[in-house]
């Protein structure tokens, strides 16, 4: 019996790693091989942009964001900011407005949001703004200052509905910070990768631009208000339904970047990630569904290899074999994104987080479906 499961589990393991192998080749190939349309920056310069961004207890990072967006790379007077706050209990109010007495371009405006959670506030804030483009960002990021620019100039063709941003987690100064940087990078390569080949997989709310006119055609129910995470994704997978694939791009542009702060500690960071899973009950499209099956299967398999590693020794050599591979897989696709990124000094974790990436994977994949969470300070049930 033991000797046929271990038959079984050995099959299951290569067919898992020849799906991996096939699924991270096909995102390398969409980002070495795939050129992006030109960008027509200079043109487009004269259509009016609402950036979006929804608030909760932000007094430690909205400054900051504000202050990068008055200094972007696009004619101030066609910028307007809105943020919704969705009921802070600390200053972030007082500091948004002692900013906008400042500061007079952009124009900028605060508003509080009725309901609660983030999609509530999104949706407030769509209510009000005027621009033909609109923007989203998270409070806790910091834009390039091309980021606007990049952005907008993607969706002045007419040929693409929405644009998906690079986002990198910065600073990372310890090792834990590090590894989650480097993981994130591999998510935005695999996005931007996708992309690239018609087959758009996922989105981050810190770094989305939209027409108003797709967006008014889709509408914004199809965030789903039913998940607090999601509505990136939710959005995203609307627009497919609606435009098709292809009207799904990517920014990839060092000028485009968005940087995000890295989780400081490990229960921050499961939270974080426990949040992400949950809405996963919420996918329904096979363009998601079956990649992020893949991913899991195989890091199931490693996980599943280093377990049984404990009671059968021979199978470390097994294992060492998968981690390896693994490493060779991903290297091209992590090299590139660290580039783009200028992280290129990262890539000395990469052997590091493939061993540690399929034991949380696995784990986090089994408790999102299972375990509540807390986000700003509010509890949800997965």
């Amino acid at each position: 019996m033991a000797t046929e499961f271990l038959h079984w589990f050995i099959f299951f393991t290569a067919i898992s790693g020849l799906l991996y192998l096939i699924l991270i080749a096909i995102y390398t190939y969409g980002w070495y091989f795939i050129q992006e349309p030109e960008n027509h920056e200079q043109r487009h310069q004269q259509t009016m942009v609402s950036v979006l961004v929804a608030a909760r207890n932000e007094a430690d990072h909205i400054t900051a964001l504000l202050d990068a967006l008055r200094k972007q790379r696009y004619p101030l007077s066609l910028v307007e900011v809105i943020i919704a706050d969705d009921h802070s209990s600390d200053n972030t109010i007082a500091l948004i407005n002692a900013f906008a007495a400042e500061n007079p371009s952009p124009s900028l405006r605060v508003i509080s949001a009725t309901a609660k959670g983030k999609k509530a506030a999104l949706g407030a804030a769509l209510l009000l703004a005027k621009g033909d483009i609109l923007l989203f960002t998270d409070a806790d990021c910091l834009p390039a200052p091309g980021w606007i620019a990049e952005m907008t100039a993607r969706l002045s063709t007419g040929e693409q509905k929405m644009i998906l941003g690079p986002v990198m987690l910065d600073p990372a100064r310890s090792l834990f910070e590090k590894l989650q940087s480097l993981e994130f990078m591999s998510l935005i390569g695999s996005t931007a990768g996708a992309c690239a080949t018609g087959s758009p997989l996922m989105g981050n709310g810190a770094s989305l631009a939209v027409t108003r006119k797709a967006l008014e055609e889709v509408s914004t129910s199809a965030m789903n208000s039913a998940y607090a995470s999601g509505d990136d994704v939710f959005l995203m997978f609307a627009f497919v339904k609606k435009f098709g694939r292809k009207a799904i791009g990517f920014a990839r542009s060092a000028e485009a970047i968005v940087r995000s702060r890295p989780k400081p500690d490990l229960g921050g960071f499961i939270q974080q990630r426990l949040r992400w899973v949950s809405k996963s009950k919420g996918y329904t499209h096979p363009l998601i569904i079956f990649p992020a099956l893949i991913v899991l299967l195989f890091n199931l398999a490693l996980f599943g290899t280093m377990i049984m590693a404990f009671f059968l020794p021979p199978l470390w050599l097994v294992y060492a074999l998968l981690i390896g591979f693994k490493f060779f897989v991903d290297y091209p696709l992590l090299l590139a994104t660290a580039r783009l990124m200028q992280r290129k000094s990262l890539l000395l974790l990469v052997l590091p987080l493939a061993c540690v990436y399929p034991v949380y994977v696995s784990l986090i994949a089994v408790a999102g479906f299972v375990l509540p969470f807390t986000w700003k300070n509010r509890s949800y049930s997965s």
